[in-house]
């Protein structure tokens, strides 16, 4: 089973910002909401030794996700090859999960209900094609590629790259960066997730029973269409 990584060359990026508008454009998100994103801390340093670091970044796909702990229905869960996706059939929209991410990823599209957020474009990977940001962007900023494959993973430890963690919070990502400076370290570093005790005990107690309404909720609709196909089964039969 793949393991699907990302690995990101900051030295290469210009800061033209086509993986963000692709990845807006092609996913429709609402407002100035996206996916992912290409941040900046602004100029750096003093005249003449200035300088300017452009740091991209979406979910980071992580080993110990938040926010999949964090959901109450299931809807948020980690697949076989390491992208967290969210079910949106399942989703209720409560925004727990966005509150547990530690690098701000998700957000509530209000006109749908849902969480959002980037899955490495899951349905590309299915149809053979890299992730919409990882093709678009003309500097080749993003690769993308299989940590279980010797060739992609060597890349990454060739390069010296990392993910963005802190002291506090590493939930090993799964996204890893060349080039990262000091103080972009620290401005994108996750935080903890946003979380009150008491919540963590109300969802310990709530989870299973939000899991076990949406089971009933679905094996009430089986019952329901497969009552219905019989009746109408035996009232044909009746008739003729």
């Amino acid at each position: 089973m793949a393991r699907y990584a990302m690995l990101i060359d900051l030295d290469r990026c210009v800061g033209c910002m086509a993986c963000a508008l692709a990845c807006k454009t092609g996913y429709a998100t609402i407002d100035e909401e996206s996916r992912n994103w290409v941040r900046t801390l602004g100029l750096q340093g003093e005249y003449p030794n200035l300088r300017q670091q452009w740091v991209p970044g979406n979910c980071m796909q992580c080993e110990i996700p938040y926010c999949v702990y964090n959901c109450p229905t299931g809807a948020t869960h980690k697949r076989d090859d390491g992208i967290v996706v969210v079910d949106s059939e399942a989703c209720i929209g409560c925004g727990y999960c966005v509150d547990a991410c530690p690098y701000g990823a998700r957000f509530i599209d209000p006109k749908r209900g849902i969480v959002e957020k980037c899955d490495f474009c899951t349905e590309r990977l299915t149809a053979g094609r890299e992730p919409l940001c990882v093709e678009v962007c003309p500097s080749q900023v993003r690769a993308f590629g299989d940590m279980h494959d010797p060739k992609f993973a060597k890349r990454v430890k060739d390069s010296g790259a990392r993910p963005i963690v802190s002291k506090t919070v590493n939930p090993v990502p799964s996204v890893f960066y060349k080039g990262l400076g000091v103080e972009e370290q620290k401005a994108y570093a996750p935080h903890p997730p946003r979380e009150a005790p008491a919540g963590r005990w109300l969802r310990v107690l709530v989870n299973p029973a939000v899991k076990w309404m949406v089971g009933l909720a679905f094996a009430g609709q089986a019952i329901a269409y497969f009552y219905q196909l019989w009746h109408g089964e035996k009232q044909f039969e009746d008739e003729g």
